[in-house]
C-alpha cells in the first residue's frame, strides 16, 4: 500500500507510541509469565518482544535513511505475524514447528561441518574431532522428522495470509539480492535508454519513509492482537485500540 503523504514526522511518532504500547504488554506479560521454555505464554511473550525490536529497528533504520534495511527488518515483522497467529490456532502443532525447524537446522550445520571434514584437503583433521561430531549428530532425536519452517506453509495456518504477498515483495525490493533490490543504487538517466546510468547512494522520499513505517506497523499491530488472543489484558486492548483508531486515522488524512 503506497500512502501519497509527505509528513513521515507523524508516521514516526505514531510507530514509536505502538512501540511503547507493545513494549508495556510484554514487560506485564512476563510479571506473570510461567518461565516454561515451550508454554504457549512464554513463546507469545517472545514473539511479542521480537516484534517490539523489529518495530524500534525499522524506526531507528528509517530515521536514519537506511530504507532498504528498515523494509527487511519489517519483513521480520510479518514472520512474527505468521508466527503469533499459528501459536493461536494450534499452539501446540506451531510449538513443535519450531522445535523441529531448530533440529534439522542443528543437523544441517553438523552436516556441512562433516562434508568439510571429509571433502577439503587443507583442513586439519584428528580422530577426536570426528567423535565429537558423530557425537552430536547423534544426540538428534532421529525418530521424529525433522524440518525446516516455511514460511509460504506457516502463512496458510491462520487468517494472516493475506501478509504473504506483502513478506514476497519485500524479499524481492530490499531483503535479498535481487535486480530489484540492486536498483536502489543506480539512477537511469535516460527513460529511453537503459543503460545509461550512474551510481547514487540511495535517496529516500517521504513516502517511501511512511509506505515502510504504514507496514512495519500493520504487522505490528497484528501482532499486538494476536497476543491478546493468547494473553487478554483490557489495559493493553484499551492502548491498541486507540492506537489503531489513530493508524486508521492518519491512513486516511491524504
Amino acid at each position: 500500500m503506497t500512502l501519497k503523504q509527505t509528513n513521515a514526522s507523524e508516521w514516526v511518532a505514531l510507530a514509536s507510541d505502538v512501540h511503547k504500547a507493545l513494549q508495556a504488554a510484554a514487560d506485564d506479560a512476563k510479571k506473570s509469565a510461567k518461565g516454561e521454555s515451550w508454554s504457549t505464554e512464554d513463546v507469545a511473550i517472545r514473539l511479542l518482544l521480537r516484534s517490539c525490536d523489529n518495530l524500534q529497528g525499522v524506526i531507528v533504520l528509517i530515521q536514519s535513511g537506511l530504507m532498504a534495511e528498515g523494509r527487511t527488518i519489517t519483513r521480520c515483522l510479518i514472520e512474527n505475524v505468521f508466527g503469533i497467529e499459528a501459536l493461536w490456532k494450534d499452539s501446540k502443532k506451531y510449538i513443535e514447528m519450531l522445535k523441529s525447524d531448530y533440529e534439522r537446522s542443528h543437523k544441517n550445520r553438523i552436516d556441512f561441518i562433516g562434508w568439510i571434514f571429509n571433502s577439503v584437503s587443507d583442513v586439519p583433521r584428528s580422530l577426536d574431532s570426528l567423535e565429537k561430531l558423530k557425537e552430536i549428530e547423534d544426540s538428534i532425536n532421529k525418530e521424529e522428522k525433522s524440518n525446516i519452517i516455511n514460511i509460504k506453509m506457516l502463512s496458510k495456518e491462520g487468517s494472516a495470509d493475506i501478509f504473504y504477498l506483502d513478506y514476497q515483495m519485500l524479499s524481492n525490493d530490499a531483503a535479498h539480492a535481487t535486480m530489484q533490490s540492486l536498483e536502489r543504487y543506480v539512477e537511469k538517466k535516460s527513460e529511453t535508454d537503459e543503460m545509461f546510468f550512474c551510481y547514487r547512494s540511495q535517496e529516500n522520499s517521504d513516502v517511501d519513509r511512511i509506505d515502510t513505517l504504514h507496514g512495519a506497523m500493520t504487522a505490528a499491530l497484528f501482532v499486538g492482537y494476536g497476543f491478546l488472543n493468547l494473553l487478554n489484558s483490557e489495559e493493553t486492548k484499551k492502548n491498541l485500540n486507540c492506537l489503531n483508531q489513530r493508524f486508521t486515522a492518519l491512513k486516511q488524512k491524504q
